[in-house]
């Protein structure tokens, strides 16, 4: 890796709500061609609805990352950076599927249930928007409880 600013790689950083991707990229006129990357999740729930809510957690992982591609390229001393902060929004769905003519559960049955549920909450944000300029959609779900109880299966 060169020390001449016109030829040094381009250090970028997405911190995403799931994990965060570094990138080396190399300037080649118009375009930039991508030389590197390395991507990590977030150990733990570090980033809620684009925003992060444990700064040291994200900080490691970020550092990780820099390390990773440093190793390989040599010292990397100025980044560029683009944050979660998407307007997103986290809805709270439940859902229950009668199971008292299944004996077994499957897979499949949970799966259904899961997607139920997701789609219940689309539901609701569909009907909550007075605003129709902007579009939302699933990028994740997270199961929060699973209940069972006499014939009803609910998430």
């Amino acid at each position: 890796m060169t020390t001449n600013q016109t030829n040094s790689p381009l250090f970028a950083l997405d911190i995403g709500t799931r994990s965060v991707v570094g990138l080396l990229l190399q300037q080649e006129e118009e375009t930039f061609s991508l030389l590197d990357s390395y991507t990590k999740e977030h150990d733990e729930r570090a980033m809620l609805d684009g925003q992060i809510h444990d700064v040291p957690s994200v900080a490691r992982v970020i550092e990780m990352i820099k390390q990773k591609l440093e190793e390989k390229h040599g010292p990397l001393k100025k980044v560029c950076v683009a944050a979660a902060g998407r307007s997103l929004k986290t809805i709270r769905a439940k859902v229950s599927i009668n199971i008292d003519a299944k004996p077994m559960l499957t897979r499949d049955d949970l799966l259904h249930l899961e997607l139920s549920a997701v789609q219940q909450a689309q539901y609701e944000l569909a009907n909550e928007r007075t605003d129709s300029s902007t579009d939302y959609y699933c990028v994740g779900y997270s199961v929060l409880a699973i209940y069972l109880t006499m014939n009803q299966l609910e998430a």
